[in-house]
């Protein structure tokens, strides 16, 4: 290797300066391995630049990745062809990852998130009070608000902007009955750079970032595509690799505390999109979780955090 000791020096030699000789010369030799290989390649450091170079960027990523997210659809265009026009005009926007005015807002949520109200912030972007109450009775101090976790595909999402919150089997081809069950229309309240576990207001997010809304905790339940217009193909339903294997029965202690313990079960079921919750045929209520320490999490956060009452928990269900 040429000027192989000039290397060593720069990169092996140069390191063990950066390292306290407490640490150096520790007698646990994993104290000394471990705070060498800390000065040599800081973890957040080096993960940040491994993103950068091996991620791609919004516009390159979502042209190959249409496809699977928004299949293409061959439907019959006989009384229906504007609609049918519309809507590859709309994937061919995502597919292009495409910020201007003209384009539509094209926004997939992938998960709801609960954080306590006394999180949110209290002001905007120029100092004006944020109200998070939206017509609701006095919040409670602990009381949860749940937050869709998103990213922009296409377009600029506005806070305030009323949106069409589309299901996975929702055909703008067909359209939706009268219930509403594949397509609702909403108001969002406020958009929310996500910074660590801070939250910082913002009045728009383009496409090709990631974004918190409030306002959609009444109509989403896990996923969804949120889009300016009804002529949109929905994204298709995540799939995950992991999939609820142990299952138990929970119910309140206290008899009297079923219809508060139900109704904090749903948003546990909401929060976490590994979850799933039914009604067996006996009655019983069934919590199903990936796994062990994934279904000790999930009975903590509804004994201590959604529900509040204590628990009796069954044995693992077969």
């Amino acid at each position: 290797m040429p000027n192989s000791s000039e290397w060593m020096h720069n990169n092996v030699v140069s390191v063990f300066n950066q390292v306290s000789p407490p640490e150096l010369h520790s007698k646990e030799p994993k104290v000394s391995l471990h705070a060498v290989l800390r000065a040599w390649l800081p973890l957040a450091e080096s993960v940040m630049e491994m993103l950068v170079e091996c991620t791609p960027d919004p516009v390159a990523a979502q042209a190959f990745r249409v496809p699977r997210l928004m299949p293409e659809r061959r439907v019959a265009a006989s009384g229906c062809a504007s609609i049918v026009t519309e809507a590859e005009q709309v994937r061919s926007c995502v597919a292009a990852c495409s910020t201007s005015k003209s384009a539509p807002v094209v926004v997939f949520v992938s998960k709801m998130f609960a954080v306590p109200y006394s999180m949110l912030p209290s002001k905007g972007l120029n100092g004006e009070h944020l109200n998070h109450n939206h017509g609701h009775s006095e919040l409670e101090p602990d009381e949860e608000c749940f937050l869709a976790f998103a990213r922009v595909f296409s377009g600029v999402l506005r806070a305030g902007q009323k949106v069409f919150v589309l299901s996975p089997l929702y055909d703008p081809v067909k359209g939706d009955d009268a219930s509403g069950k594949h397509v609702q229309e909403v108001e969002l309240h406020c958009l929310y750079e996500m910074l660590g576990q801070d939250l910082l207001p913002v009045d728009s997010v383009a496409a090709g970032n990631v974004v918190a809304i409030q306002g959609l905790g009444q109509h989403v339940l896990k996923s969804a595509t949120l889009s300016s217009t009804k002529n949109c193909w929905p994204f298709s339903s995540m799939t995950s690799q992991l999939s609820p294997m142990l299952k138990v029965a929970v119910e309140p202690s206290n008899p009297a505390d079923l219809g508060d313990f139900l109704k904090r079960l749903k948003l546990l079921n909401q929060a976490d999109p590994l979850v799933v919750y039914t009604v067996s045929q006996r009655g019983e209520h069934v919590l199903a979780a990936a796994g062990e320490v994934h279904l000790e999490r999930c009975i903590k956060d509804l004994q201590e955090r959604f529900a509040n009452v204590q628990l009796e928990v069954s044995k693992l269900l077969v």
